[in-house]
């Protein structure tokens, strides 16, 4: 009997965002994803290391989402599955976003991503 091999964890994550770019109002921005292998951990007193940060211009329709690898390598399908959402609503609402309001956005994108994520099936990894 064959192995299946599964796929790389790249791979997924590409897929992901795929799949989530068609679900969620971001299809007229250009978004470039690159990896790292170096970590990042949250500033302002949060918790935690950092999976994904993203920056965006809505005046040109394009952002960049850096994915930073030892932290994502740790972390449920599932919950690699929210990061992209997260990251892509960000994107959603750059127009919206300004210096000051960056933690009223912060818990936005969260419960939006959580939701989006419930209301779909997840997405397993193959």
């Amino acid at each position: 009997m064959a192995v299946k091999k599964r796929e790389s964890l790249e791979d997924y994550v590409d897929r992901l965002f795929d799949l989530w770019f068609d679900r969620l109002p971001v299809g007229t921005y250009r978004i470039t994803a690159s990896w790292t292998d170096r970590e990042k951990r949250e500033t302002n007193g949060r918790l935690g290391e950092v999976a994904m940060d993203v920056s965006s211009d809505y005046r040109y329709q394009q952002a960049s989402i850096q994915i930073y690898a030892p932290t994502v390598r740790t972390m449920t399908d599932e919950r690699i599955e929210e990061a992209v959402v997260h990251e892509l609503l960000h994107v959603a609402l750059c127009p919206m976003a300004h210096g000051e309001r960056e933690d009223e956005e912060e818990v936005v994108v969260t419960l939006m991503a959580r939701s989006f994520c419930k209301a779909y099936a997840p997405t397993k990894r193959k």
